[in-house]
C-alpha cells in the first residue's frame, strides 16, 4: 500500500514563518537567507510535520532516505558565519549547535529523526571550506543489515568529523570526494576520500549500498 512521502527542501523564507498545506509551520531564524527543511506528507497527501534546519545563514538538504522503523536521515550543509551567527538548530526544541568556523565556511551534516519528526541526533564535519571548495553531502544511503548511515560528497580543507580528530582528513586545496559512514546511533566510524592533483574538483554525487 502507498506510504508517507518525505520531502526534502530548501526553501528561502522571505517571511519569518513558512507554512505547508496550511497546517504545519516553519520558523527562519532570518530572513532572505535558505533554511533546510523536511516536510513529511501521507499516503493521502495530509501534511503530517515539517523540521528546519535553522540558523542565521544558509543551510541545505540535498538528500534523504529511511529505514524499515521509517527514521529518517538527511544530508546537506550550511554556512558558518561570524562568531556572533554560527549558530545552528536542528529541530524544534533541540539546542544549537556551533559551525567549524566562524568566516562563512560551508560544513556537512548528518541528521536522524524518529518517524514523527522527532530530531534524534545529528552529526557535523568538514573545516574552513569557503564557497568555492564546500564541504557537502549529495546522497544518502543505509546498510540494512547494521543500519549505518554512509553518506557521499566532498570536502574542500582538512576536515575533521563530529569533533574527533582520529577521523581528520587532509586536503589537496581543492575538492575531493567523500564518503562518510556512521552508526545508527550517530558515532563516526569511518571517513574514506578520493584524491587526485591538486588543480582539479572530485565529488560524490550520490551512493548506493549493498546488501552484504
Amino acid at each position: 500500500p502507498p506510504r508517507s512521502t518525505l520531502f526534502p527542501y530548501t526553501t528561502l523564507f522571505r517571511s519569518p514563518t513558512a507554512t505547508f498545506d496550511g497546517s504545519q509551520t516553519a520558523t527562519n531564524a532570518a530572513e532572505d537567507e535558505k533554511d533546510a527543511v523536511l516536510w513529511k506528507v501521507s499516503s493521502a497527501g495530509t501534511s503530517l510535520w515539517a523540521q528546519t534546519v535553522t540558523d542565521l545563514k544558509s543551510s541545505v538538504a540535498y538528500a534523504v532516505t529511511s529505514d524499515s522503523s521509517s527514521n529518517i536521515y538527511a544530508v546537506g550543509n550550511f554556512v558558518s558565519g561570524s562568531s556572533t551567527n554560527q549558530k545552528h538548530t536542528f529541530g524544534t526544541g533541540t539546542s544549537s549547535v556551533d559551525g567549524l568556523c566562524t568566516n562563512d565556511c560551508f560544513n556537512a551534516w548528518v541528521w536522524k529523526l524518529s518517524s514523527s519528526g522527532t530530531p534524534l541526533w545529528h552529526v557535523i564535519g568538514g573545516g574552513v571550506g569557503g564557497p568555492t571548495y564546500p564541504d557537502i553531502l549529495h546522497g544518502v544511503a543505509l546498510q540494512s543489515f547494521t543500519g549505518d548511515v554512509v553518506a557521499a560528497g566532498a570536502y574542500g580543507s582538512d576536515a575533521t568529523f563530529d569533533g574527533d580528530s582520529s577521523f581528520a582528513l587532509a586536503s589537496t586545496g581543492q575538492q575531493d570526494g567523500l564518503v562518510w559512514k556512521v552508526s545508527s546511533q550517530g558515532t563516526t566510524l569511518q571517513v574514506m576520500r578520493t584524491q587526485g592533483a591538486s588543480d582539479k574538483d572530485e565529488a560524490f554525487r550520490s551512493v548506493a549500498v549493498s546488501g552484504t
